[in-house]
């Protein structure tokens, strides 16, 4: 064992080695017998690489292209608005009552493994009084460089990597002076077509966080034009029965997409919206949740008939009822005419407050539909990914692919006994198969639940990187408790959480190097003393790895034990053999935990070292 190092008068720490474990030269001048020292620097809090923001509160939602990231993040540490008082407010649960913000964007050119704070700030955001420091609720990237994003609120554009946000005309300003039914409540997502030079911003809206309803929807911004001028596309009324559609009942838009492949052609939506049962239609269940499109100038559910969301595939059906978030997933060959002509697939991850209602749902093109009157449609399919007659909320879905060959990674909040904990379900067979992380990214439950934006469940945030059917690469962002931005890149199956780390390091414990000095190995303990934790702070261990960056790879929120098994020792064999041991593990015992894949996943031994005589043996080195 290796003696504790520790902060002195608030210096940060410095981790210092043998250079010649490194393979780094002599100075000419240095006696060859003489032993070099040079500071070895640990993973580093705050700018400029923001591997740890001990202030983070949470991560999400985030976005990728290339090598090109960019998360959302409530972060206690950003400067308050107008009004506010530094250092009063500390717990964003409570902040609904002050006018700070704390939401930042933040952006990585090289896949996550540094980060760097974009412009946007309390000084881009113009915020809602009813809603003070909303969270970001969702990312749109057009490339590397050119990102829209909004804060339930308003929707803001880059074209400059973050240099600079614009605010587009704000929807909800423009609706109650100039459209008939005024659009209230929450932006709930985000997306971009584009005809030529004419860009066109689509919004979704929940009015349920509004005090008046009938005021969600689906919405258009003509980006081009003069004024950006906002149009509604009626989502619950321009659709068959005609005329009235869904009536006065009350529409809800979870999420919204363009055509990604043809839309200057097509003019193609699509739209997860949620329909609460007051239309009065005897043709209407009483509630239901359904994936809905329209194209050009025609009404939705006219051309490809709506996709009812069947919860367990039930007869009779039994809808999606609650939902609170949902995510498309679309093919990179997505042909939306082919909706109606052949089996055209893409998939939807749910989030329901009603714990059966959440999963992957598979929506199959070319099958006939009950739709009122009768149109070529889509089939939905519940595809149970955490096992038959289970229900999983899915706050995150990507994948890879053309459609009948995906690629898929899921992220949510698991069924019992795991929920509260961010899980991550991977198939590679189209949907058929799904299988659990083995090692799951860091985090907890959604801290803002006081907001009425979503429950306290875990809400992992997920995104894939370009080549990820080849490369299993994909990027997680999580919210609450030891949160973070994660990297998985076996596909799902293990993650190491890389950057935004929602932590500080109080004590180094114990070091390894390699032999070859590629690898460091280092143990520490951590202080998670950040807004959402109770006071007196609280303690973790954790195991970092560094091969050019830092990722951690074990934090004992994450042991295979349960919490408390605490990683204080570590030892690399020759041969890449990884030890770690815990000094107060299981039955009070030493218990050393082995990797042979250095560090993706660990296993304890089986007993306890020594105790003959049924009493523990101490353990002073190994």
């Amino acid at each position: 064992m290796k003696r504790k190092l520790t902060k002195i008068l608030g210096v940060g720490l410095a981790f210092v080695v043998i250079t010649s474990l490194f393979g780094f030269a002599l100075p000419m001048s240095a006696d060859p017998g003489d032993v070099i020292w040079e500071p070895f620097p640990i993973p580093p809090q705050g700018a400029p690489t923001y591997v740890m923001q001990a202030s983070i509160a949470s991560t999400g939602p985030i976005e990728s292209i290339g090598d090109t990231i960019y998360v959302a993040a409530w972060d206690d540490d950003m400067p308050v608005a107008a009004g506010g008082v530094i250092g009063t407010v500390d717990d964003p649960v409570t902040n609904v009552a002050a006018t700070t913000t704390e939401i930042q964007i933040y952006r990585s050119v090289n896949g996550g493994r540094t980060f760097a704070r974009t412009a946007y700030s309390v000084d881009t955001e113009v915020i809602n009084s009813a809603n003070p420091g909303f969270p970001i609720t969702d990312i749109c990237i057009i490339d590397a460089n050119t990102v829209y994003v909004s804060n339930g609120w308003d929707i803001f554009k880059t074209i400059d990597g973050g240099a600079n946000w614009i605010p587009l005309t704000n929807l909800f300003n423009y609706g109650a002076a100039w459209l008939p039914w005024p659009p209230a409540g929450v932006i709930t997502s985000i997306d971009v077509g584009v005809i030529g030079t004419d860009i066109y911003v689509f919004a979704g809206v929940n009015d349920g966080f509004a005090a008046a309803q009938n005021g969600g929807g689906a919405f258009v911004c003509w980006e081009w034009a003069l004024g950006m001028p906002w149009e509604q596309l009626r989502i619950d009324t321009n659709r068959p029965p005609t005329p009235g559609g869904w009536g006065a009942g009350t529409a809800d838009v979870f999420d919204i997409r363009a055509d990604p492949n043809n839309f200057a052609t097509t003019q193609a939506i699509l739209a997860v919206a949620h329909y609460d049962g007051t239309g009065g239609l005897a043709s209407d269940p009483a509630q239901f949740t359904v994936v809905t499109s329209k194209h050009l100038g025609h009404e939705w559910n006219s051309y490809v008939g709506d996709a009812a969301l069947n919860v367990g595939n039930a007869t009779p059906a039994v809808y999606v009822t609650a939902p609170y978030r949902a995510e498309m997933w679309l093919p990179e060959n997505f042909d939306y005419h082919l909706l109606v002509t052949s089996g055209m697939e893409y998939f939807v991850g749910i989030a329901s407050t009603v714990a059966t209602e959440g999963d992957v749902y598979q929506i199959i093109g070319g099958v006939p539909n009950a739709a009122v009157p009768p149109v070529p449609g889509s089939y939905p399919f519940d595809l149970n990914i955490a096992g038959p007659l289970t229900a999983t909320d899915v706050s995150g879905l990507d994948g890879a692919g053309v459609s009948g060959a995906a690629t898929l990674l899921a992220a949510g909040d698991p069924p019992a006994p795991f929920a509260g904990i961010p899980m991550l379900f991977r198939s590679a067979t189209n949907g058929a198969l799904w299988f659990p992380n083995a090692k799951g990214p860091t985090g907890n439950v959604w801290p803002a639940a006081a907001l009425g934006l979503y429950p306290a469940n875990a809400m992992p945030f997920v995104t894939v990187a370009d080549d990820f059917a080849t490369s299993g690469v994909a990027w997680i962002a999580t919210q609450g408790f030891d949160c973070g931005v994660s990297l998985t890149e076996d596909f799902g199956s293990t993650s190491n959480t890389i950057g935004l780390i929602a932590t500080d390091i109080d004590l180094l414990l114990d070091f390894s190097v390699s032999a070859d000095g590629s690898l460091m190995f280092l143990a520490t303990d951590d202080l998670l003393a950040t807004p959402f934790v109770p006071t007196p702070a609280t303690n973790t261990n954790s195991i970092w790895r560094f091969d050019d960056f830092w990722e951690r790879i074990w934090s004992d929120t994450l042991s295979p034990l349960g919490a408390g098994d605490d990683a204080d020792w570590v030892e690399l064999t020759p041969d890449g053999a990884l030890f770690t041991l815990d000094a107060d593990g299981l039955a009070g015992a030493f218990t050393i935990f082995r990797s042979l894949d250095l560090g993706q996943s660990f296993l304890p031994q089986l007993t306890p070292v020594g105790g003959n005589d049924g009493v523990p043996d101490a353990v002073s080195s190994w």
